[in-house]
């Protein structure tokens, strides 16, 4: 293959600029948010990563990666669940002290 054609080149430079957008983005976001909830925004790039590869190379991963793949979106599941009940008995309990 070789190297990149000079007219290719202007798309390197605008997914360059893109990437550097969103880890700004997603900085900015865990500066402002609890890391619990900003983090499974990140999990989209699974499926993107996947459809990408799909429609570019023709491509799907092994069954490997598939498994990897259930077994972050099941962490980040997790994870997501736990936070949300944790802050539900947070609220119940400061209820129960604020009413005595």
């Amino acid at each position: 293959m070789g190297l990149a054609r000079p007219g290719d080149r202007w798309v390197f430079a605008v997914l360059g600029l893109n990437a550097a957008i969103i880890g700004y983005c997603l900085s900015q976001a865990y500066r402002l948010a609890d890391a619990a909830t900003v983090a499974p925004f990140e999990y989209i790039g699974l499926p993107l990563a996947v459809f990408w590869g799909f429609f570019i190379f023709a491509d799907l991963p092994v069954w490997e990666v598939w498994l990897g793949i259930v077994m972050i979106l099941s962490a980040g599941v997790f994870v997501f669940l736990r936070e949300r009940h944790k802050t539900k008995n947070a609220h119940l309990v400061r209820g129960r002290i604020k009413g005595r």
